[in-house]
């Protein structure tokens, strides 16, 4: 479980890489 917090932050992020746009 602990390796799905990772890829939620790095969904995370490229969703506001996405928004930023």
């Amino acid at each position: 479980m602990q390796g799905l917090g990772k890829d939620v932050q790095k969904a995370g992020q490229a969703i506001e890489r996405a928004a930023d746009r």
